[in-house]
């Protein structure tokens, strides 16, 4: 077997202000943003287009967001969505959930934000796994439950070339 890239990373967290506007909110996913750019780039330092990879890990960040645009934009391909055409519909992380974990932390705040929520359904996509094209996703799921706010993400990979995998590519001189 050749060498491979693991990566599990978890990003910052949106950190919003006590009491938040809805600008401070706007602020802090704007905020987020720059910081999740940086973390990234840390990551994407370290993927070699030869090297099998594999990047996950709770990214703190809608799918359209820098860091899984980044990792798209290098060719990567997200698991989940790789065979679930509605994957941002199925959330892997549950606000209601947080607020039974944690109910000291978020108890109620000036705008009722968090007590209005507890009622509703409200759940987003923040936790991928993502892979090089030296991989194929057979099959990904969301498994609920835990003792987390977050879901698993469970992804079945096969090499997408299995004589290839784990080899290198030489290249070979050229004649004269």
């Amino acid at each position: 077997m050749g060498k491979f890239l693991i990566a599990n990373i978890h990003l910052a967290p949106v950190v919003l202000p006590k009491d938040p506007a809805l600008l401070d909110v706007v602020n802090a996913i704007a905020e987020s943003e720059k910081r999740h750019d940086a973390e990234i780039a840390e990551v994407v330092e370290l993927i070699q287009p030869s090297v099998e990879t594999i990047v996950a890990g709770d990214f703190n960040s809608l799918s359209q967001s820098v860091a899984p645009s980044v990792l798209r934009e290098r060719r990567l391909v997200d698991s989940f969505a790789a065979v679930h055409a509605d994957a941002d519909l199925r959330p892997n992380w549950d606000l209601r959930t947080m607020l039974q974990l944690e109910p000291h932390v978020y108890q109620k705040n000036s705008l009722g934000v968090l007590d209005l929520a507890r009622p509703m359904q409200l759940g987003l996509r923040v936790d991928y796994i993502f892979h090089s094209r030296h991989f194929r996703t057979t099959n990904s799921e969301i498994i609920e439950g835990g003792g987390s706010d977050h879901f698993l993400v469970v992804s079945e990979l096969e090499f997408d070339n299995p004589s290839q995998a784990g080899t290198k590519t030489e290249r070979k001189p050229a004649r004269p």
